[in-house]
């Protein structure tokens, strides 16, 4: 299984969990920038016809220019 939430950890996050139908929700905090402390990136995978695609938002605080590019 998946490590507790608040033990998978970096520089920019302070945790990764599996949400309600696999969404990866990623919290960022530790030395990320003030403005987007606290703000939560979620990550879900879709079925693309055999291939996985990948969609990801921001919660109120992370507004779109504050996501990853991949994101945007």
């Amino acid at each position: 299984g998946l490590d507790q939430a608040n033990t998978i950890l970096g520089n920019y996050v302070t945790q990764v969990q599996v949400a309600a139908g696999g969404v990866i929700e990623v919290t960022f905090g530790n030395n990320a920038n003030n403005k987007i402390v606290g703000a939560v990136l979620s990550v879900s995978a879709f079925d693309n016809l055999g291939s996985v695609s990948w969609s990801c938002t921001g919660d109120v605080t992370l507004v779109d220019k504050w996501l990853p590019s991949a994101c945007r």
